[in-house]
Formats: C-alpha cells, sequence, structure tokens
C-alpha cells in the first residue's frame, strides 16, 4: 500500500480526535468561566451596597412586615434567607447565590432529562451555561435577592417542572413552587408565566397527535 493511501485511511481517526479536543477544551472553557464568575460573586459579597434599591431590599429583609408598603411579600421570604445567613448581608447574599445556583442546576437536569438522550453537547453543557446565564442576574450590581430574583428563580424551577412533566411524579410539585415564587416576588409575573405554559403545553399536546404529554400542568396551577 502506498504512503498516500495510508495517510488517506488515517485522516478520519485524526480529524476525529481533534475534533474531541476541541470539543474538551470549549467544555473546560466553560467550566472555567463559570468557576471565575462565581468567585468572583462570591468575593464581591461584602462589597456595600448599591446605590439605588438594595438598600430597601435589605431594610425590607429586617422587617417585612413594618415595610408593606412597598407593595410586595418577597421580605417574608428574605427575612428567613437573612436569619439563615446568620443576620448578614454576607450571609444573606452567599444563600441567594447558592439557591439561583440549585435552581439552574435541577433546569439543567430537567433539560438533559427532557432533551439530551443521544446528544451529549446537551448533557455536558447544559449545566454551566445555565448556571452562568442564571448568574447573569447580578450583572447590573445588586447582589442581594429581590424580587425579581425571586421571580427569576420561580420561573427557572417552574420550567423545570414543565419540562418534568410525565416524567417525574414531583414535576407538578416544583411547577408550583416556582409559580408561588414568582407570586411571593411580584403577582403580575405569574399570570404572563402560566399562560405561556398553557400556551406551550397546548402546541406540544397538538404534536402529539391530542395525547396528554404533560399532564401535570393542571394540578401544578391548581395548586
Amino acid at each position: 500500500m502506498s504512503l498516500e493511501r495510508k495517510m488517506d485511511r488515517r485522516l478520519p481517526e485524526e480529524a476525529s480526535f481533534g475534533t474531541e479536543v476541541g470539543y474538551r477544551l470549549l467544555l473546560g472553557l466553560v467550566w472555567a468561566g463559570l468557576g471565575v464568575a462565581l468567585a468572583c460573586h462570591f468575593w464581591a459579597a461584602n462589597r456595600g451596597l448599591e446605590m439605588t434599591d438594595e438598600a430597601s431590599y435589605l431594610l425590607i429583609a429586617l422587617d417585612p412586615w413594618g415595610t408593606r408598603g412597598h407593595g410586595t411579600f418577597h421580605g417574608f421570604l428574605l427575612r428567613p434567607m437573612y436569619l439563615l445567613g446568620g443576620q448578614s448581608l454576607v450571609g444573606l447574599r452567599w444563600i441567594g447565590y447558592a439557591t439561583l445556583l440549585f435552581g439552574a442546576w435541577r433546569l439543567a437536569g430537567a433539560v438533559r432529562l427532557r432533551l439530551g438522550q443521544g446528544k451529549s453537547a446537551v448533557t455536558n453543557f447544559c449545566i454551566p451555561v445555565l448556571m452562568v446565564a442564571a448568574m447573569t442576574a447580578y450583572c447590573a450590581g445588586i447582589r442581594t435577592p429581590c424580587y425579581n430574583w425571586m421571580i427569576l428563580l420561580g420561573a427557572i424551577l417552574a420550567w423545570s417542572g414543565w419540562l418534568r412533566c410525565g416524567l417525574s411524579r414531583n414535576a407538578p410539585f416544583e411547577m408550583g413552587l416556582g409559580l408561588a415564587l414568582t407570586m411571593v416576588g411580584k403577582w403580575t409575573a405569574t399570570p404572563f408565566l402560566a399562560a405561556l405554559l398553557l400556551l406551550l403545553s397546548f402546541f406540544k399536546k397538538i404534536m402529539d397527535g391530542g395525547r396528554a404529554g404533560l399532564n401535570g400542568l393542571g394540578p401544578s396551577l391548581w395548586a
């Protein structure tokens, strides 16, 4: 066999090896980006308050009953988080980071369960990508959990539950919990989220030929 033919036979293997190396490098860079983002956020947790609204969020966490004029109930969830954080602003922020990351991890698990079968890119990238996406909520400079933070967390859990419907018995509970969190954060966000979930469920049912593919949605909305 000539040298040229031997080289031609080895090219697909070499190309496959190069693709695998590039894939692993890209995956490592994504995880490294997540690590850098988390390190910066945790390091900055002891920084001062943002100059507009962040002080009011801390006051709401200190006394939810005394700040009813803000027209929101998210202080009743911030207060337990503040106590769990050792009654310190840093602890409250750390718990906020961890809770949001947990929500992103749950959503990533739902994506892998629903869409990741046979798709290694979805399986490997969804956790770091969704965690980085969730942490962008702090890009505006407000690191203390607030009503927008609760709406985001509630939406993440609601979508996680929606994706798990028909695959997990806990899906209606998780979706209902997410909708409840959006209600506590700012109730006006809940109808829009519920309407979107119902609309997508309707299209999903049509695509499934009329079969009830997401049969946990109704109970969760009534929960």
